[in-house]
């Protein structure tokens, strides 16, 4: 009878050393120090795992590799070059990057903050009260969770906002920018380049920027522009709400077109679905409030004008006739 033992014994050697390699491919540093990585690790680097305190930096320079980093407990990584297959970051952690790359996925937790000025990132995605800064670079997309997005500059795919809080004053995306899960979301300049997704009691003000396509609001999202000029299908509108004609899903919905000018002077002019309960809002921009004002001013001093010339008019009529 054949032995089966010895390819028994192989396999389990094998899951060994499987098992030590993978416990040996980390690299802690946790010593409070300053580490600039301008060579090759094969490693994960772990910095200040179980280290509160420490505030221990990682420096990733040019011709710097790191299998993967993962920052915790206030530790700081600076990329300013090299390459890193993936990255994470816990326990506010800081990540400064403005050069480099990050293939794969780069997940932060825990209140860290990341800035980004330069470099690229696969896919970030952001759980629990972070707060990202993106001024440049490239992210192919980003979906966030409960977090604070500043984006003023910088190429990006698609952004998938859940519960968020963005303000959009730069920047471009490719695709689409999508807020769901009471997001607020504010643009005033930069450029989507298909379509603006507005859902589940979200809220997206605009009042700069441009859309490629089309404007989707459904699912209860506000959708709020901020201009002058509205028409709806070439017909002028004025200001006032726009709702879903059918009032079931935004697919089944003919597409309209609105047109005008946003608060910013850019040209606004899309195709647009609204479903369920959802709305467009359309209000005057504070110029136009203004202009708007005055002429109410404007009205009520014809007004009293035009009672005081009545009033002296019947005051000489009266006195003609002797009367008071």
């Amino acid at each position: 009878m054949r032995d089966k033992s010895v390819p028994i014994r192989v396999v389990v050697v094998v899951l060994c050393l499987s098992v030590s390699q993978g416990i040996a491919a980390v690299m802690h540093f946790n010593d409070g120090q300053i580490h600039d990585v301008d060579y090759e690790i094969n490693d994960s680097v772990w910095v200040d795992y179980q280290a509160p305190g420490m505030k221990t930096t990682l420096n990733l320079l040019d011709d710097g590799y790191i299998r993967g980093a993962i920052a915790h407990e206030d530790s700081i990584i600076n990329i300013s070059g090299g390459d890193a297959l993936g990255a994470e970051a816990f326990d506010n952690s800081i990540i400064n990057i403005s050069g480099g790359s990050i293939e794969g996925d780069f997940n932060i937790y825990d209140s860290s903050r990341i800035t980004m000025s330069g470099g690229s990132i696969g896919c970030l995605w952001a759980y629990g009260s972070n707060h990202i800064t993106l001024s440049g670079g490239a992210i192919i997309w980003l979906n966030t969770r409960n977090s604070q997005i500043d984006i003023s500059g910088g190429a990006f795919g698609w952004l998938d906002a859940w519960s968020s809080q963005v303000d959009m004053s730069g920047g471009s995306f490719d695709l689409c920018l999508g807020a769901s899960g009471y997001s607020q979301v504010s643009i005033s300049g930069g450029s989507i380049g298909s379509y603006l997704g507005v859902s589940g009691y979200s809220q997206v003000s605009i009042s700069g920027g441009s859309i490629g396509e089309e404007l989707r609001v459904f699912n209860d999202g506000v959708l709020i522009i901020n201009g002058r000029d509205f028409a709806l299908d070439g017909q002028l509108f004025g200001y006032g709400e726009l709702t879903s004609t059918l009032g079931g899903s935004y697919a089944d919905e003919s597409r309209r077109r609105l047109t005008g000018t946003l608060a910013s002077g850019e040209l606004l002019d899309n195709d647009f679905r609204i479903g369920n309960d959802a709305r467009i809002v359309l209000i005057p921009e504070p110029a136009s409030v203004v202009m708007l004002g005055l002429g109410a001013v404007a009205l009520v001093r014809r007004r009293k004008n035009k009672e005081g010339m009545l009033k002296e008019k019947l005051q000489k009529v009266c006195c003609r006739n002797g009367g008071e």
